[in-house]
Parts: C-alpha cells; structure tokens; sequence
C-alpha cells in the first residue's frame, strides 16, 4: 500500500525517527499497562519488524479498547438506595443534585439551566445566555444520538483512563516540541523529560491526576474520597462517559464543561491568543486517510474549539494540558534543581508533580510562579516538604483547591 510522504509537514523520515521516540519512551511499558503482557509483547515483535505498522497496529488495539468502552449502550446494575443513604444528611448542590434526576437528559438539560439562571442572575448578560442556550441543545442532541459509554465501577475507568493516556502520548512527537521556538530545550532537558516519561510510577501518578481531578470537578460531596468516589461509581455505571463529558461547570459565565471543566481559557479560535492545548495539538501526529481506513484509526488531532469536542477529546485534552504545564515546568526551573529533587527522592517528587498539575489545572499562572519558589527553597527537597502545606498561606482558593485535591489523591491510593 503506498503511503503519503508527508503528515502534516512531517517527512516520512522524521515519523520514523518519532516512531523510535515513542520506543525509547516506554511505549512497551505503555502498551503493557493497557493491553496487558502478553498482547503488549506480541505488538512490540512487530515494532521491531516494521517500526511504522507495529506502532500503528498498537494504535488500533488501543482503540478497539476504548471503543468497546465507549460503544456500551447498556447500563451496569448499581444500587442507588445505598449511595442515598449515604447522602441523605449532607446538603448537595449543584451539579451532584441533578444527578439523581431519574431522566439523564432531562438532568442535563437541568444542570445547563442552572448555569443559566447564574448568568443571568449574575451578569444580566443577555447574548451569553442565548450562546448557553444555542450550545446547551447542540450537547442535548450529541447525548440523545450517540452511545453512552456506561462503565462498571471507578477500577474499569482508570483502566480507560491507561488506554487514553498511552494512545495520546504514542501519537505526540516530543521530538519537535523540543526544538520548537518555545522550548528549545537543550540535551540535558531533553533526557530528563524523556527519563520521566517512561517512567511507570509516573505514569500511574498521571492517570491518579485525572482520576482525582475529576473527583474534585464534578463529584465532590465530602472529605471522605469513598463517597465522592462512589458518587462517580453511580455517573459511570448508570448515566455514562458521555454524560460526564456534558456536565457544565455552573458557577462561571466563560464556556467550560465536562469532566475536568476545561474551558475556553486554554482552547480556542482567537488568533491573538496562546491556548496551551492548541499548541500541544500541533505536534499530534496525522495519519492519511489510507492508514486510518486501513487500522481503523480515529483522527488524532483534537477539535481546536472546545463546543466541539467529541467524548474521548476530553479525557485527550487533559492529558495534554498536563503534559503542557510539566514541559512549563522544565522550561521555566532550573534543571539541576529539578534532577536534584527528583534524585533526592522520586516517590516524593512525583506526589509534589500532582500538587504541581492540580494546582496548574486551577489557577496556572500562580501555581507555577509558587512551586518554582517552592523547588528553589532547597530546604522543602531536603525536608520532602508538601508543596501542598507551602501554599497554605499564600491563595485561598489555590489553597481549598489543593487541599481537596490531596484528601482524594490520599483516598484513592
């Protein structure tokens, strides 16, 4: 079969040399984690045959995964009365309260209404609601027409999560994020985000992130992790991943939804601004049409506006906004302070990377000027002080955030 030459702008040389990239980053460790040992094997024999088809042949497994996932239109059994009971004594607001409307569609319609109701009473700003409004039908539509996505419990979900982490990092090329003219990141640079990378406990750390983050964003009932948890249990098991990724986030006038609420602050259309998951987006590898019809392969590239999203597009989003604001990091922190804090102790550093993309995730631009003075105070690598209690006194709101943030990350371990 005859294959294009170029991917958008990238020489069929270059995605070989990307192609040995994703070897030496650990796409078998990736490909272990989320097909398992032995499917992972087998697809690395073919790497070594014929890097380009043993990397696309990984990429179809991975998405016949997910689809499966995604394509469930049935809903797991799940006993409601006990999470009410649970419930019943702690006041609920909004989003939790719509979830347990009998009708999902008509939940969501509800939970779109209600961020309404706060533009208005808020703002008196007429045009936006009708924008909500244009897009709360668009979202309704998608619901009604499309699978569900229904998942057992929260234990399937992080193993969808493994399955969308390792098919978004396969299919970035690091390579020329490195060179590009933000970065230009020198050698050492380099080594220490590829090093990091294929590491597995980080790895594992970044699908806790976004187990957590998700927990925090719409399903935060309590300080006790297992009832929050269990209150994604029921989202998953009886309203599904495409319900999650329809949930407004309420209490903001700017365009913000789904699981993680990302919003139009870091993607969009606006030429005259910087949007960090568009600039990510750049460096997606694009397959031609051929190979994708032939592995029956998604479109990698992500929708550059947010109302545009498909279901996986959410949980792809994330992963590269954290992979953003790590690459932020690297740039903006002197290296030897980062090598030194990660060989001082990498359990203990990679827990403070959580605190750093959870904090980065709510409030970036302070999160990142505050753990870089965190890092440079030799005396918190030392001490392996919580970059969590550093805050404590410095944002308010970083500070709530943050401390949710880390009650979860301690109850999901």
């Amino acid at each position: 079969m005859r294959r294009k030459e170029k991917r958008n702008n990238i020489t069929r040389r270059e995605f070989l040399t990307f192609l040995g990239l994703a070897g030496l980053g650990g796409t078998i460790m990736l490909l272990r984690s989320c097909l398992g040992k032995e499917k992972a094997e087998e697809i690395n024999k073919k790497i070594e045959e014929d890097k380009e088809k043993g990397i696309l042949t990984a990429l179809k497994e991975i998405n016949k995964k997910l689809k499966k996932i995604e394509d469930r239109n049935e809903p797991y059994q799940y006993n409601l009365q006990d999470l009410l009971e649970v419930l019943k004594n702690k006041e609920l607001n909004y989003p939790i309260k719509a979830y347990f409307i009998d009708d999902s569609y008509l939940a969501l319609d509800t939970l779109w209404e209600e961020k309404n109701d706060y533009v208005e009473e808020k703002f008196k700003d007429e045009d936006l609601i009708l924008k909500f409004r244009k897009l709360k039908e668009k979202i309704l539509k998608n619901f009604a027409e499309h699978y569900k996505g229904y998942i057992e419990n929260s234990d399937d979900f992080k193993k969808y999560l493994s399955l969308v982490i390792s098919e978004s990092l396969i299919v970035l090329d690091l390579e020329k994020i490195f060179d590009n003219d933000r970065y230009k990141f020198d050698e050492m640079q380099k080594i220490f985000i590829r090093n990091l990378l294929r590491e597995e406990n980080l790895l594992k750390l970044l699908n806790k992130t976004l187990f957590c983050l998700i927990l925090v964003e719409i399903c935060y009932a309590d300080k006790d992790t297992e009832i929050n948890k269990e209150i994604l249990n029921y989202l998953l098991a009886r309203r599904g991943l495409r319900f999650l990724v329809s949930i407004p986030a309420i209490f903001d006038k700017v365009l913000s939804f789904g699981p993680f609420q990302i919003s139009e602050f870091v993607i969009g259309e606006n030429k005259d601004k910087f949007y960090p998951i568009n600039y990510i987006n750049r460096f997606v590898i694009e397959f031609s049409e051929e190979e994708r019809k032939e592995f029956n392969l998604p479109i990698y590239k992500l929708p550059e506006r947010l109302d545009n999203f498909d279901l996986r597009d959410h949980f792809r989003a994330e992963i590269y906004l954290l992979i953003y604001y790590f690459l932020e990091l690297v740039k903006n922190v002197d290296i030897e302070i980062l090598k030194n804090a990660y060989k001082e102790d990498e359990g203990w550093f990679f827990i403070q990377l959580c605190y750093y993309w959870a904090g980065c995730h709510h409030l970036p631009y302070l999160t990142q000027k505050l753990f870089k003075e965190f890092l440079e105070d030799n005396n918190n690598i030392k001490n392996k002080k919580s970059f969590a209690d550093f805050i404590q006194d410095k944002n308010e709101n970083l500070n709530i955030y943050l401390n949710r943030f880390r009650e979860i990350l301690k109850g999901a371990e």
